[in-house]
């Protein structure tokens, strides 16, 4: 039987993914630029859930407590308004799901409140990859017309004291070291069944199913159609690249080759800021590419 077959469940194609109790609430995260708008247009073809994307993390508190290293109101406005959400949708019979860039410092108070009804996923994207679509949507670079700054270091932390001698592309390298590697941090001390990570690049039918089983969600064979014309297009993508259906409004065309053409230096760069994790995440084209 075909392993991206979307008429067979995955619980069927693999016993030991089975539907999980009662889940209410879940929540993806990652940098951005990683496919957590598409995930959740895709998970919200499930007949018992919403997934909201970047709705309850606001963006200047979240910067705040990341400069300051206090998460204490963060967490407290972060965690009502979920609550407000998880009762509202629960008293439909439906669970409640967030995608969102800005979810992973509030990750660890998530699991406090909702323990194992909640469930957790980091999205991933290849380091150069990442960093390509982030020049283009203008992360960490004030030259750009919309730039994007989702944390800012305290100068006080030793990253912070490098800060503005770090270019956009250093920033963004830094930037996806520290948030996947505090999600993994996260899920290391999270009770086991509860969190996974999956990859940007493995999202396909299969994955996909795997995530409607892992997240409790139902309706993934009925509603196939929907699901692979979602697939189909490049969801908040970057302009220029073909498929410009559904592009990132603040976008810019990619202007950063691919890493085939980096210079000695940026190739440094990325297994400076970013080499060991990404060895654990991608194994194989690290020791294809370095």
């Amino acid at each position: 039987m075909p392993a991206n077959d979307i008429n067979t469940p995955a619980s069927e194609r693999n016993p030991s993914v089975a539907n999980p109790s009662r889940v209410s609430c879940y929540f993806i995260t990652g940098t951005g630029r990683c496919g957590t708008m598409l995930l959740s247009k895709v998970l919200s073809c499930g007949y018992n859930t919403h997934c909201n994307h970047e709705h309850s993390v606001p963006t200047l508190t979240m910067k705040d407590a990341y400069f300051h290293g206090d998460y204490n109101q963060l967490n407290e406005v972060s965690v009502r308004t979920i609550e407000n959400l998880v009762s509202e949708y629960g008293r439909a019979g439906k669970s409640y799901g967030e995608c969102s860039s800005h979810l992973f410092p509030v990750i660890p108070a998530l699991h406090d409140r909702f323990g194992s009804s909640t469930r957790f996923v980091l999205l991933v994207r290849r380091p150069d990859a990442f960093v390509r679509s982030a020049l283009a949507r203008g992360f960490f670079d004030p030259s750009h017309p919309k730039p994007c700054e989702h944390v800012r270091p305290n100068p006080a932390t030793e990253i912070g004291a490098q800060w503005t001698e770090l270019t956009p592309f250093d920033k963004c390298l830094w930037y996806w070291n520290m948030v996947n590697s505090a999600v993994l941090d996260t899920f290391d001390r999270l009770p086991a069944g509860l969190a996974q990570v999956v990859r940007m690049e493995d999202l396909n039918l299969s994955k996909i199913d795997e995530c409607f089983s892992f997240f409790g969600i139902d309706g993934f064979t009925a509603n196939g159609d929907q699901i692979r014309e979602l697939m189909g297009i490049r969801i908040n993508a970057s302009p220029g690249q073909g498929d410009d259906r559904s592009l990132n409004p603040w976008s810019q065309e990619i202007s950063l080759p691919g890493i085939e053409t980096w210079t000695t230096t940026q190739r440094d760069a990325l297994v400076h800021w970013a080499g060991p994790l990404a060895r654990k995440l991608y194994p194989e084209w690290m020791q294809q590419t370095f």
